[in-house]
């Protein structure tokens, strides 16, 4: 069996040791797991794409192709947008930490509160907002970006990705 992981070129880099640990244990079980990155194609003769990349329109190009592509593109709409991420979720009745987009300053009712872009991805535009000036820089650095809104919920945690199949879990990365 042969597949491929596609990221985007930066982000491939910042996650090479995560990819090199699928390309490890892909082999362990026969499958010749290879790399793909930006504008690279694969071969015909793949017969998976693990679609690491946030670009849903070029998961959806693979599909128009033929390649059984996971995430499918449907799925990396909704899961890189941190919003429709929780209404689906909500929509399906999983816990999740509420949610709401927020447009001004004057939407936050009480602090500390968690703000964040939607797209945003790896941590970088997450802020724990304790004050109105503190929010006011988030605001004012995130201009013209859809913004969102959570309650801080003290719990010394870490950030958990959980991995399924329906409502079968299949694995966890921290």
């Amino acid at each position: 069996m042969k597949g491929y992981v596609y990221y985007a070129s930066e982000d491939s880099i910042r996650n090479r040791a995560f990819i090199d640990d699928l390309i490890k244990e892909a082999d362990a079980i026969d499958i010749d797991l290879r790399l793909l990155v930006d504008d690279e194609e694969p071969g015909k003769d793949a017969d998976f794409i693990l679609f690491r990349g946030r670009d849903f329109k070029k998961a959806k190009s693979f599909e128009q192709q033929g390649f059984k592509v996971f995430n499918r593109s449907e799925v990396n709409k909704i899961a890189n947008n941190k919003l429709r991420t929780f209404e689906l979720a909500t929509l399906l009745g999983i816990s999740a930490v509420p949610t709401r987009k927020i447009r001004s300053i004057d939407d936050i009712k009480a602090y500390p509160v968690v703000l964040k872009t939607v797209d945003g991805h790896g941590g970088d535009e997450v802020y724990l907002s304790t004050t109105v000036k503190q929010a006011e820089g988030f605001f004012s650095k995130f201009k013209n970006r859809e913004l969102i809104v959570q309650p801080y919920i003290e719990s010394g945690s870490q950030d958990i990705r959980v991995f399924m199949l329906g409502k079968e879990i299949l694995g966890a990365v921290k």
